[in-house]
């Protein structure tokens, strides 16, 4: 079976309409037509696991509220101020030099868990929960 590209380069299966011209079947909507074969999408690969990464990041932002608010309430500045570091680093980790710059999937992924794993280390243990259930 094979699908259909027209003039926009929008991709669609069924019946052909006019000059469109034929393609193989394309192998997920994470690809795009090169003119000679379907390549991975990297603005659409880092759109999906950009938006993956958010959602995973408000919960670690929520738990290093609670732990920072509680921080405060004991008078530990010092946990108070290595969660509003965390909670900094986190904000940017989507815009970080190595995410932003990533030209595949591999190296965005791996860009994500070196920049994630350099914000838990310098964190420090003591914040290790609100990390625990981040996935990447």
């Amino acid at each position: 079976m094979s699908g259909y590209l027209d003039r926009q380069g929008n991709y669609y299966q069924g019946d052909r309409q006019g000059e469109d011209a034929a393609v193989p079947d394309r192998p997920s909507s994470q690809c795009v037509w090169n003119g000679v074969a379907w390549v991975p999408d990297i603005v659409a690969i880092r759109a999906s696991t950009l938006t993956l990464v958010r959602e995973a990041r408000e919960v670690v932002l929520n738990r290093l509220a609670g732990i920072g608010f509680a921080a405060m309430a004991a008078g530990d500045t010092a946990t108070v101020q290595r969660v509003l570091d965390a909670r900094t680093a986190l904000l940017g980790i989507t815009t970080a030099t190595p995410v932003a710059t990533a030209p595949d999937e591999a190296t965005l992924r791996a860009a994500l868990v070196m920049v994630y794993v350099g914000i838990k280390t310098a964190a420090g243990p003591a914040l290790d929960k609100a990390f625990q259930d981040f996935r990447l």
